[in-house]
């Protein structure tokens, strides 16, 4: 069957209209998703076997994140289920709204179609979205709000409508239900505010109703805080101390170009360049916004990819710009080329950002451009740390099942199944119903939070560690098999049968660290 004149007629309408276009462009971002969802050599990552497993321990909060995630991981379980497929489409979705809300920002800046086209294809491309687009996680609801709470202020800077600032509110609100470095996003704004003329806003309730509103939805969350005694501040201690301690400042500065992709450099530095000069300067406020975020999280020594939310904005600054220069030389001929060459680019480098290469493709696909991958405690490795981490789960749960089903039934009955790591008794918990097993404990991160049930650890099954690290603990521990993949993270994971702690696990868990 041929295509038909009215299917034509439809695509070119959708193609002229920018939310057509955009829809299409989203749409497209999904369907990558899910065909790399489908198709890849790689499974679930070590922090999606815990953000799962907060969807069966909800709570106003866990030691990691705000309880944004658990909610979603709930109704993941109880609706779609928990295949790789399933999994993958949240954040697959997430990346395809955050590409359509880049361009109705474009839109709001002034941007032309062709301007919204390129920041969309921006949004797309760039290894730090595709990314956080592969993995169920916090980070792509994270940019979600930054970028939705950046498009509400242009609507109110362009509409002059103080409504707005709700909106403003509400994605912040909802950002602080997901992750805490909205609050960077915050600093920046409100420093903003003060060196702009938008300040005489601040003599109006609607910034004030707007950062009520956020603290509504923050306020579930602080309370649970209070309760545990800010777990928060100790994890983010403990995260300075083991892992930004090795950010150096300047790869900080050279990650924003790669994590961004090397192309949408000459468009984020317009777009930066646009918000400081007299065309811009009604939307300057976000200019300043991204100059103090960038400073707070080059000084704190965060993490590089905790300033891609704010990156957006200065795409859909620099498209309006790029379009505006394409229309003054040559529109026929470098509006093809621009799209072609973010496309071409964007397809050379989405090995950074989807696993759409197995192991050993991708460690010569490294190798061929250059790369050094790193873990977060600076060790060399052979992929990126986030593709080890999706490597060697299943086999490791599947090998601690055939142990566990190797003992004697009394010992069944009483054994404590634990991981040495959240991402171990994770995947355990994860393959419960399937392999047989009993709920699985850990005193890493959350996992402590729950726990180590009823058993008392006379008979212990522990996954992930060796007999020398416990042999001070238990009368006597016998390694059962050892896991071994030569491309994971968990390159070799003993499992072990120990007997006869010297406590139970219980008496214990009050002086163990979770941090």
């Amino acid at each position: 069957m041929g295509i038909r004149r009215e299917d034509l007629h439809t695509a070119r309408v959708l193609l002229r209209s920018p939310k057509g276009l955009l829809g299409l462009l989203a749409l497209g971002t999904l369907a990558v998703h899910l065909v790399v969802a489908m198709t890849t050599a790689y499974g679930l990552h070590r922090d999606e076997y815990l953000y799962l497993a907060y969807g069966r321990h909800l709570d106003w909060g866990f030691i990691e994140a705000p309880p944004g995630i658990a909610l979603v991981a709930a109704g993941l379980q109880s609706t779609l289920g928990t295949s790789l497929v399933a999994v993958r489409l949240v954040p697959a979705l997430a990346h395809s709204v955050l590409v359509f809300l880049t361009g109705l920002l474009t839109r709001e800046l002034g941007g032309t179609r062709f301007a919204i086209l390129v920041a969309g294809v921006a949004a797309l491309i760039a290894p730090v979205y595709l990314r956080a687009g592969t993995l169920f996680q916090p980070v792509p609801f994270d940019q979600l709000a930054w970028a939705a709470a950046a498009f509400f202020l242009a609507r109110r800077i362009r509409r002059d409508d103080g409504r707005q600032w709700l909106g403003v509110g509400l994605a912040c609100g909802l950002g602080l239900v997901f992750k805490y470095t909205i609050l960077v996003f915050g600093a920046g704004l409100a420093l903003g505010l003060l060196l702009t003329s938008l300040r005489r806003d601040l003599t109006t309730p609607w910034p004030w109703t707007g950062a009520a509103l956020a603290g509504l939805f923050a306020m579930p969350n602080l309370l649970w805080q209070a309760a545990h005694e800010w777990p928060l501040l100790r994890h983010a201690q403990a995260l300075s101390e083991s892992q930004l301690v090795h950010v150096a400042r300047l790869d900080f500065v050279v990650e924003q170009v790669l994590m961004l992709h090397p192309l949408t450099l000459p468009l984020w530095g317009a777009g930066l360049v646009f918000f400081f000069t007299r065309r811009g300067k009604p939307f300057r406020v976000l200019g300043w916004a991204y100059v103090v975020c960038f400073a707070l999280l080059l000084t704190l020594q965060g993490k590089p990819y905790y300033l891609a939310p704010a990156y957006p904005m200065l795409l859909a600054g620099g498209a309006v710009v790029g379009a505006r220069l394409v229309r003054q030389w040559h529109p026929r001929l470098l509006r093809p080329l621009v799209a072609a060459t973010l496309l071409g680019g964007g397809m050379a480098l989405a090995p950074l950002g989807m696993p759409v290469l197995p192991p050993p493709a991708m460690a010569r696909y490294l190798d061929a451009i250059g790369a050094s991958p790193e873990s977060e405690t600076g060790k060399a490795m052979q992929l990126p740390q986030d593709y080890a981490d999706m490597l060697g789960w299943p086999e490791m749960a599947r090998a601690a099942g055939q142990v566990y089903h190797s003992l004697p039934p009394d010992d069944r009955e009483r054994v404590l199944l634990f991981g040495e790591s959240y991402g171990h008794a994770g995947v355990l918990d994860y393959h419960r119903s399937e392999l047989g097993l009993p709920p699985a404990a850990s005193a890493s991160g959350s996992y402590y939070l729950w726990g180590p049930g009823e058993p008392t650890g006379a008979v212990t099954l522990y996954v992930g560690v060796s007999e020398d690290e416990v042999a001070d603990f238990f009368d006597r521990c016998t390694t059962e098999t050892v896991v071994r993949h030569p491309w994971a993270r968990e390159a070799a994971a003993p499992i072990l049968v120990c007997r006869g702690p010297d406590r139970s696990f219980q008496a214990l868990w009050p002086s163990l660290d979770p941090w």
